[in-house]
């Protein structure tokens, strides 16, 4: 039959690559981040806003140093 195409299916799938070292060492961070934050609020600043501001600072250097691993000293 002239003129007649058979299409394949459009696949879509989404794909998730986890890095098991991180999750085992995930929990090291947020305790490491609770304790920073009672300090900051120990010594009288707000915790919020200093969290924020933190995240922030974060945020900004994942754009401008990407995820090298010369820029966690940062």
């Amino acid at each position: 039959m002239a003129g007649t195409f058979s299409r394949a299916p459009i696949l879509q799938a989404v794909v998730f690559d986890g890095d098991d070292t991180l999750w085992r060492t995930e929990h090291l961070y947020d305790v490491a981040q609770i304790r920073a934050r009672q300090i900051i609020v120990d010594v009288g600043i707000d915790g919020a806003e200093w969290e924020k501001l933190e995240r922030k600072i974060d945020v900004q250097n994942v754009a401008s140093l990407g995820f090298a691993i010369n820029r966690f000293p940062t």
